[in-house]
């Protein structure tokens, strides 16, 4: 029985010609000793790897502005639960301003600026000029419309331009309990419907709209 001739089998070369220059330096003089489909695979593996690397950016991004658009909110909530204790206070009345009650109801200045924007802190007998949100009072005596928009960002760029946190009173300009006494207005469509609707409450939109 004659002797079995072996096949010698030889390594497949891999042709840098058709793979970027940039993937050959980075896999160095290994990749050209792997098989085709060792190939396909380190290529499916790289494809996998810089989308999780995209995703988490895009992640981080989003959940940095949420984060923000969330601490805004719960700030305009502290402020709204001071204004609620203020209006029992007083028998039902409004502050006029944000200044004439903040000292004895809510006198850090730091939950008057919105974590999205770079405005200094002020001192608190001004707070209204420089705050980074818009009180719009309601007169002692007048019941105010269901939904009234108490206070809200001054600017869209607070938030990307995306659109504003509001504080919400309801009707009988009882400051609304419930949890969503804040809500998230997308592009301030709900505020200017709502100015458009009531044009006597002259209602002033964002700064930057």
């Amino acid at each position: 029985m004659g002797a079995q001739s072996e096949v010698v089998r030889q390594p497949e070369v891999l042709d840098l010609a058709h793979i970027p220059p940039a993937t050959a330096g980075l896999l160095g003089v290994g990749v050209m000793v792997m098989s085709r489909n060792q190939r396909k695979a380190l290529c499916v593996f790289l494809g996998i790897f810089l989308l999780c690397v995209v995703w988490r950016v895009v992640f981080v991004i989003d959940r940095g502005a949420l984060g923000q658009r969330m601490h805004c909110r719960s700030q305009l909530g502290a402020v709204g639960a001071a204004i609620t204790m203020y209006v029992v206070d007083h028998d039902g009345a409004f502050p006029i301003d944000i200044a004439s009650f903040a000292s004895h109801y809510a006198n850090n200045p730091k939950i008057y600026v919105c974590p999205g924007s770079k405005t200094e802190l002020g001192t608190m007998t001004n707070v209204d000029k420089w705050m980074d949100y818009i009180y719009l009072y309601w007169p002692e005596g007048k019941a105010t419309p269901e939904h009234y928009p108490l206070m809200y960002d001054r600017r869209l760029a607070n938030h990307g331009g995306c659109g504003i946190n509001i504080l919400l009173v309801g009707a009988g300009g009882n400051p609304k309990r419930e949890p969503d006494m804040c809500f998230w207005d997308k592009n301030a469509q709900w505020l200017k419907k709502f100015a458009e609707e009531h044009p006597d409450l002259k209602v002033p939109l964002p700064e930057d709209m």
